[in-house]
This record gives structure tokens, C-alpha cells and sequence, in this order.
């Protein structure tokens, strides 16, 4: 038999927000020396939605990694460059910023 949770217990309990949950992971999703060959290793093993952000080599700029589909082909991850400027983070060809990197990540994971 399903029991009511008491209002008192229910409260007690704290929920996080995607930006809470974000902030506490970040060491799980940021992996800033991963390379592109790295990243399509591991996001190719996950779930669709599931997201880390790596740095270009080259440009040195920071890539959100997406997995966008079920086959294990290199299109099943779309990448996309992240804009810092003037304290703002923004996806490239975005005309939305951020304050920080995490509630860029929060906004395009509720969204």
C-alpha cells in the first residue's frame, strides 16, 4: 500500500536545479584536455542527450559535444563552438550569452 508523504518530510528534502546539478558535476561533463578523437570515443558509448565541452587544440576555444542520435557514426555527436567574450559565453551564431560557461550548458540542457 502507497503511503502520503508527510508535507513536513517532503520539504525536508532539497531539489537541485539543472544549474545546481551542473555546478556539482562539472568535473564529470568539463574535460578541457580531451581531444576531438576522445570525445566521439566516449559520447559514441552514452545516451542520446548526454554532452561534455573539451578546448580545440588548435583554437584553443571550448566545444560542446553532443550526442544527437542512436548510430555510432561521428554524425551522431554535433559540436559547437563556444564565443567567450567580454565575460559572456555564447554558442557560435547564438545570439543568446551567458554569465558563465555552466548556465550556457543549464539553458541549452532545459531547452
Amino acid at each position: 500500500m502507497m503511503q502520503e508523504v508527510d508535507s513536513t518530510q517532503a520539504g525536508s528534502q532539497r531539489v537541485f536545479s539543472v544549474l545546481d546539478r551542473l555546478l556539482v558535476t562539472h568535473p564529470v561533463w568539463l574535460q578541457l584536455s580531451l581531444n576531438q578523437d576522445s570525445a566521439l570515443y566516449i559520447l559514441l558509448r552514452e545516451p542520446i542527450g548526454t554532452f561534455l565541452v573539451r578546448k580545440c587544440s588548435s583554437s584553443q576555444r571550448k566545444v560542446l559535444c553532443l550526442r544527437v542520435a542512436a548510430d555510432r557514426s561521428a554524425s551522431s555527436v554535433k559540436e559547437c563552438f563556444i564565443c567567450e567574450e567580454d565575460s559572456t559565453f555564447a554558442l557560435e551564431s547564438s545570439a543568446l550569452s551567458f554569465p558563465d560557461l555552466c548556465r550556457l550548458v543549464a539553458f541549452y540542457c532545459i531547452s
